[in-house]
């Protein structure tokens, strides 16, 4: 497994540059985050006159914010044009668009948890970075609020742990202003990858591998009361059971659990996550990992 300090850039550095995943994929995309294009063929919007905006950003030394898109000759986000406006300052995340067309951006208005940019991070592209004691996080809604453990659906993320032995979830469904909805996808706890839910103090969770600070992609899908997951292209498991505890959610969170407690939180960076109402396609699965796997380097 490639560390991020192994990693190279692709495209610029005369690999094949990222064609978008999102318009050939068979299922519809509820939700679609990342610091690079993930989108070639459909316009997702105007922003502050920013066709297609990739994120938004506040320079902290005088609060001042400003929308990017990204550069076309790598589709990452434009980090030229970030620098320009840092101008060596710090920069954090005020939202980053929903690319599915859905408008459904994640973002936090609450100024010391807006997650920090960073230049060079998963496969030494610019990415979004969180921070445990920050309780750093961004928010999307989900289109209602949903409930019952046989909604099917699919998430795909790309992340790498800071510290490998936090307790901390990337991507998680949640509900608002409650502790005990959540799904977490996945989660790191004591050394072990798992795959987390709670619903109505019912706690189901299934251990496999370890953590490591390495750059990671994991889909997960569910129907029913059964998941399956995966990690860098390998199944770790397939069809396993959950159990059977309805749980009603109403947001998707980048960075941890946000509820009445703000637990679970994420030390570690987040490129991109997307998810479905679905149980993906194995074409599906396949095109996601694969433009992981070439875009990122992992």
């Amino acid at each position: 497994m490639a560390k991020k300090s192994s990693i190279q850039l692709l495209g610029v550095a005369g690999g094949p540059i990222f064609s978008g995943v999102i318009d050939g994929l068979a299922a519809a995309v509820s939700g679609a985050y990342s610091t690079a294009r993930r989108m070639t063929g459909t316009s997702w919007g105007t922003v502050d006159s920013v066709l297609n905006p990739i994120c938004r950003l506040r320079r902290l030394s005088d609060n001042n914010e400003e929308t990017f898109t990204y550069d076309s000759t790598t589709d990452e986000l434009d980090a030229s044009a970030v620098s320009t406006f840092l101008s060596a300052t710090t920069g954090v995340f005020v939202k980053i668009y929903d690319q599915s067309g859905n408008g459904r951006d994640a973002t936090n208005a609450t100024a010391a948890e807006q997650p920090g940019y960073i230049a060079s991070g998963i496969g030494s592209k610019p990415t979004s970075d969180y921070v445990i004691a920050s309780l750093s996080n961004l928010v999307g809604t989900l289109d209602s609020a949903v409930s019952g453990d046989d909604l099917p659906f699919s998430i795909y993320s790309v992340s790498s742990l800071d510290v490998a032995s936090i307790l901390g979830t990337p991507v998680a469904f949640t509900k608002s202003g409650d502790s005990n909805n959540n799904y977490y996808i996945p989660r790191a706890n004591s050394g072990q990858w798992r795959s987390f839910k709670v619903g109505s103090s019912d706690i189901s969770t299934i251990t496999t591998g370890t953590t490591d600070t390495n750059d990671h992609y994991h889909i997960q899908t569910h129907t029913g009361t059964t998941t399956s997951w995966r990690i860098d292209g390998v199944a770790l498991f397939t069809d396993q059971a959950q159990d059977t505890n309805a749980m009603t959610v109403d947001q998707f969170v980048i960075g941890g659990r946000v509820n009445a407690f703000k637990q679970i939180m994420w030390d570690g960076q987040v490129s991109e996550a997307i998810y479905f109402a679905s149980e993906i396609s194995s074409g599906d699965i396949t095109a996601l990992e694969s433009s992981a796997s070439s875009f990122y380097g992992i």
